[in-house]
């Protein structure tokens, strides 16, 4: 199945622990080499069908799961509901929207793009997937495609981590059991959507082609907040969901290294997030990152949701590393929290924030 040219990408550091294996085509070509039949290209080639909400119109969204014998591949409502569907076997066109699934020409396998975004480490590109089989399988990468955006900017892919990331080459699948995946890539890219994208899995032996069209890109965007050096300074995110207080930034004097105190008060079920790249610079150049992150109780992990009551105010405390300098005011400060979903990502951003507190 794959090219005498083919490459092996070794794990590098762009994602979390564990290895895998990412296979690329020869140095130069654009990422998959499909047959001629299912070769992606950028925007929506001719024959391409657009995909449709919920599955298609009319039918019963399993039906669209239904392998020669029957069995039907479970689609999660949590995260699937609202999938964008396109029709099985050809380039699904996720219309910006995501969830977006691609299915197989048999209607027994289908990968879902859940999120697109910037949120890797050091703000590099990153694609997660679930990936679902109506039938037992060993599944495994064979290609994956660059990540071109719509100006020509190209990243290329770096690691693929599927399940619990620990297990190189092939996983196991088990029917009717979704299996997350992600995609890390080398840089960031940039706009708002992802023309074409593509990835060829092996499926026990059988090629399973996915690719998709203009996903949508989750912005790492928000307006800055000019905290006119007074706090408390509020952000609110766009979609009203959020609101979150700075409610103190300092530590020079009695700690020797920058925190920074804030308070999130949702409007309505929230799970908050936090990153790694959280980062403030100082009046004097200093520049500072993150070493930790509380919200509430939680010691934050990297990615992983903590529930926030609605309603009910939720303390929060951000330490940094240890950095020369105390400035007396921080120019920006960039918060790596957002909610816990495909997108919009947010980034709250502070600027002008007294760095005053003990």
């Amino acid at each position: 199945m794959l090219a005498a040219a083919a490459t092996a990408l070794g794990a590098c550091d762009s994602g979390g622990g564990g290895s895998s294996v990412l296979v690329r085509d020869a140095p130069g070509a654009d990422g998959i080499a499909f047959p001629s039949a299912a070769t992606p290209t950028p925007g929506l080639a001719p024959g391409v069908a657009p995909g449709v909400v919920g599955g298609v119109p009319g039918a019963d969204p399993t039906e669209l799961y239904r392998d020669a014998s029957g069995a039907g591949l479970p689609v999660a409502a949590d995260q699937l509901g609202d999938a964008v569907v396109g029709a099985p076997g050809e380039t699904v066109d996720c219309g910006g929207s995501l969830p977006c699934r691609w299915t197989s020409a048999d209607a027994g396998f289908a990968v879902a793009a859940l999120r697109v975004d910037n949120t890797g480490r050091d703000g590099r590109f990153e694609v997660h997937l679930r990936i679902d089989a109506a039938h037992d399988t060993a599944l495994g990468v064979a290609l994956a495609a660059d990540a071109v955006d719509a100006s020509g900017r190209r990243a290329a892919p770096t690691r693929v981590a599927m399940g619990d990331g620990r297990t190189a080459g092939t996983v196991q699948l088990a029917a009717g059991t979704p299996l997350a995946a992600r995609v890390d890539f080398a840089s960031p890219v940039v706009g708002t959507s992802l023309p074409a994208w593509s990835l060829l899995l092996d499926d026990n032996g059988t090629s399973r082609p996915a690719a998709f069209a203009n996903l949508p890109i989750g912005p790492l965007a928000g307006d800055t907040v000019d905290c006119a050096q007074a706090l408390p300074c509020t952000w609110q995110s766009a979609d009203g969901l959020a609101r979150i207080d700075l409610v103190g930034a300092g530590g020079f004097s009695s700690e020797r290294r920058l925190h920074v105190a804030f308070r999130v008060v949702a409007a309505g079920e929230l799970s908050l997030a936090a990153g790694h790249e959280t980062h403030a610079s100082g009046a004097d150049g200093s520049a500072f990152r993150a070493r930790s992150t509380r919200i509430g109780t939680a010691v934050a992990v990297d990615g992983v949701g903590v529930p926030v009551s609605v309603g009910v105010p939720t303390e929060g405390r951000i330490d940094f590393f240890r950095a020369p300098g105390a400035p007396a005011n921080l120019e920006t400060l960039v918060l790596d929290l957002y909610r816990d979903a495909p997108v919009p990502r947010w980034r709250p951003r502070f600027a002008n924030v007294p760095a005053l507190s003990p």
